[in-house]
């Protein structure tokens, strides 16, 4: 391990008394190097691109004033053991970035522990020299998935074609639809199968059009055709469909207005209801200017139930301007099990009864 048991401890001391922090046990590997030469007491490694997270072998959450002894650590199941064969790639100053009259290059001049770095050649060129050198190995390279930039984590969200992007894009009240809850959310990040995006048209058709606009014949009939022949580019046509109900309703769908102020707000919470949803968390809602309220702790399976917030207890007034709310924010703690911590994504903010809402997007 990268990381000594010595330096952890101080760590730990110079950390902020009041506040939790995570201690991770980090398996070594090849692009790490020393801050400074090994023969110092004090030499710490630095990862370049970045860890990997199957290099952390455990963490440990470590409450106020808590000692090193004492900490309960967690073994992180996407551990790869592969990594424990690696050592750092040890002191390379070349990648420091210290410049060329830095005081480090004579010392390092006098003890012979290396040559000053090569006049003309930029840090950014040693580091993808060096990159490329540790990465010859198929072992290395695979593991820390090289693909030639840095940095080596990023992250990107899939894409979709633009006439989905605009069907989910929609201010549409779905939570008046009968549809399943697992379609509901693959509607609300965006990613459908056909044969999801087919049971939605149909839920759409059964929901409002059979109930409000069955005495239109022709058009029942022609959205009822839309609804049962879209086999082939189905999510593309749900855009059509969803406009169709707009163009065709009595105006209680039309395109939805915004909300302009909030004199209730309330949170639904709900998860499925099946074992592998169990949660240890503790769920919070963050608002403006650091307002956390606790919505509830370490729900189970089948969990479901709408948290009302006392709008005066925290805004200090019986109604607020939507433009105060320039933000929500899911939070959780996980203080047991910090690799098990659930991701909590908000999907809307429908006023109610009527057909208006404040998507996420607009915070």
């Amino acid at each position: 391990m990268v990381i000594v048991q010595a330096m952890v401890k101080y760590a730990m001391r110079q950390s902020e008394a009041d506040s939790m922090t995570y201690v991770y046990e980090v398996s070594s590997s090849p692009n790490m190097v020393l801050s400074v030469h090994p023969s110092r007491a004090y030499a710490s490694a630095w990862a370049l691109g970045g860890v990997m997270a199957s290099q952390v072998h455990r963490v440990a959450a470590r409450l106020p004033g808590q000692t090193w002894e004492s900490l309960f650590w967690v073994a992180n199941p996407e551990y790869d053991p592969a990594w424990d064969q690696f050592h750092t790639a040890g002191w390379q100053p070349q990648l420091s970035g210290f410049l060329y009259d830095h005081p480090i290059w004579y010392e390092q001049e006098q003890y012979g522990w290396t040559d000053p770095p090569a006049v003309g050649i930029t840090r950014r060129a040693e580091a993808y020299m060096f990159m490329n050198s540790i990465t010859r190995n198929e072992d290395v390279r695979r593991m820390l998935n090289w693909r030639g930039t840095l940095p080596l984590l990023e992250s990107q969200p899939q894409d979709m074609d633009d006439e989905i992007k605009n069907a989910m894009a929609l201010a549409f009240p779905w939570e008046t639809v009968e549809i399943p809850e697992e379609i509901l959310q693959s509607i609300t990040i965006g990613r459908m199968t056909n044969e999801e995006c087919i049971a939605t048209i149909t839920a759409i058709f059964n929901s409002f059009w059979i109930t409000n606009l069955g005495m239109h014949h022709k058009r029942s009939a022609s959205l009822e055709g839309k609804a049962g022949k879209t086999r082939k580019a189905s999510c593309g046509k749900l855009l059509t469909t969803v406009r169709h109900l707009r163009s065709t309703s009595s105006g209680r769908f039309n395109e939805a207005e915004v909300c302009k102020e909030f004199s209730r707000l309330k949170f639904q919470l709900s998860l499925a209801d099946k074992p592998a949803t169990q949660t240890d968390d503790l769920v919070f809602l963050e608002l403006p200017v650091n307002r956390k309220v606790l919505l509830v702790e370490k729900p189970g399976p089948g969990y479901k139930e709408w948290h009302e917030l006392n709008i005066s207890a925290i805004f200090g007034k019986e109604t607020i301007r939507a433009e105060e709310i320039s933000y929500i924010e899911i939070l959780s703690s996980a203080s047991s099990y910090p690799f098990k911590r659930q991701a909590w994504t908000l999907k809307g903010m429908p006023c109610a009864c009527q057909a208006r809402s404040m998507a996420p997007q607009t915070y």
